[in-house]
């Protein structure tokens, strides 16, 4: 199926920066409720409505585009040069 560029994740909270220290009066199930019930009603948002992708992913499509700004292709960078090497080696051969 073609791949949409996706919109932001819903985070409601800062849920990332919060630390249960000195919080034992707080009611984490309502705290956390909206999120609780997005993740139980997740079936509900499955996008079922994009068409099949027809032939190659154009390299400067909007999708691919965006993809390349938000992914990085190698974690290591001394993995980076090993691969990058084995590829060069490969198309001379």
């Amino acid at each position: 199926m073609q791949q949409p560029i996706p919109g932001c994740p819903s985070q409601p909270l800062n849920i990332h920066g919060i630390t249960l220290k000195s919080k034992q009066d707080e009611n984490w199930g309502q705290l956390f409720a909206p999120m609780i019930s997005q993740w139980n009603n997740r079936a509900e948002c499955r996008v079922d409505g994009y068409p099949q992708q027809e032939g190659l992913l154009n390299f400067n499509s909007d999708y691919m585009v965006w993809y390349r700004r938000k992914t990085k292709m190698f974690v290591d960078p001394k993995n980076a040069n090993t691969a990058t090497l084995v590829c060069f080696c490969f198309l001379n051969i």
